[in-house]
């Protein structure tokens, strides 16, 4: 398994093919400790068969103990990896968020001026027509 995308999907994508691969070998454990438990009286009591088995039965056990240890480990550190993938997705939309309110302000503050300037021109001819009234009345 390699990872893809370093995204908080990618992060879960392969969370869960460890978590699949921690259920696989969680099952095989099972059959080597019945089997263990089936031959650990027989050892006890001197079976040199029994004490043979069971020597390469704990031995698979503890490989498989091992492996389960290291997926463990490993998806510790693949949630990490999400939370952070997560934590850096987030931090990202919000600066596009904040990008695009600057922007939708921008466009705001440049329509605003361009009401403002029209408006002292209106101003300003409302006062020179208030004033040509003015002076048409005396």
């Amino acid at each position: 398994m390699q990872i893809v995308e370093t995204t908080p999907e990618g992060w879960a994508q392969a969370i869960a093919e460890l978590e699949q691969k921690h259920a696989s070998a969680m099952t095989q454990v099972e059959q080597p400790r019945a089997q263990k438990q089936e031959l650990a009286l027989e050892a006890g009591l001197g079976s040199e068969d029994a004490g043979k088995c069971l020597t390469k039965i704990n031995g698979d056990l503890n490989k498989i103990s091992l492996e389960i240890d290291d997926l463990n480990t490993a998806l510790a550190s693949a949630r990490d990896q999400q939370k952070a993938a997560e934590k850096t997705a987030s931090a990202e939309a919000e600066l596009a968020r904040q990008k695009q309110i600057g922007e939708a302000l921008e466009q705001f503050y440049a329509t605003a001026k361009e009401i403002d300037d029209s408006l002292r021109i209106l101003a300003s001819r409302c006062a020179a027509a208030r004033q040509q009234l003015d002076r048409a009345e005396s």
